[in-house]
């Protein structure tokens, strides 16, 4: 495969999807635009979604019953303070997260002409911090590196049955590197005995 070269799925002349996304593409917030709708236009989400395909070449589903529920709904106002909580969550389950929070509010508070930021659900203002694995959380920084990297080698040692020459490739180092890595970690022994019970040198 070339340098650079993007798989796509293409349907017609329309690309619909890069099997490769840049890391922004993984960021929800950056795939939000501004749209501002001409007064004209009935205020509801219909519309406002018709209004934003106008150009693209796509169109509506207007078939499926849920998706008519959808769009007959009126567009609706979001305080400054719901917005800035929007923006401030990670939304790690992506855009199916962000579906299901519109749903809970909409289910709650449908009759509702603004979203205030107390409807919205408890966990977009907890913490996201992941909690350290217990094994890590009494060592320190120098502590828990070391004992990342003997783990990592240990691993990778035991899947190339000791060579190291492989084995530092598939760590990223030279093969100096590695062995360099071994001395100062106590780990000679380690990638000898790899080696002996693959029944194959050490390189």
């Amino acid at each position: 495969m070339p340098d650079g070269w993007i798989p796509v799925a293409r349907y017609g002349r329309y690309t619909l999807v890069e099997l490769t996304p840049q890391a922004a593409q993984h960021d929800l917030l950056l795939q939000v635009i501004d749209v501002s709708m001409p007064a004209a236009l009935p205020a509801t989400v219909g519309e406002a979604l018709r209004y934003v395909l106008l150009r693209s070449g796509y169109t509506l589903c207007e078939t499926d019953p849920e998706a008519a529920a959808l769009y007959d709904l009126p567009m609706r106002e979001i305080a400054p303070e719901a917005v800035d909580a929007l923006e401030r969550y990670g939304w790690p389950g992506n855009v199916r997260e962000l579906e299901n929070e519109i749903g809970r509010v909409l289910a709650f508070y449908g009759e509702s002409s603004r979203l205030e930021r107390w409807m919205l659900s408890d966990a977009l203002f907890r913490s996201r911090e992941d909690p350290l694995p217990a094994s890590l959380a009494s060592l320190t920084l120098a502590e828990a590196q070391r004992d990342l990297e003997q783990r990592m080698i240990r691993h990778v040692l035991g899947r190339y049955g000791g060579n190291r020459s492989r084995s530092a490739r598939a760590l990223g180092l030279s093969r100096q590197g590695l062995l360099k890595k071994l001395k100062r970690l106590g780990m000679e022994r380690v990638a000898r005995g790899a080696a002996a019970g693959a029944g194959r040198p050490s390189d």
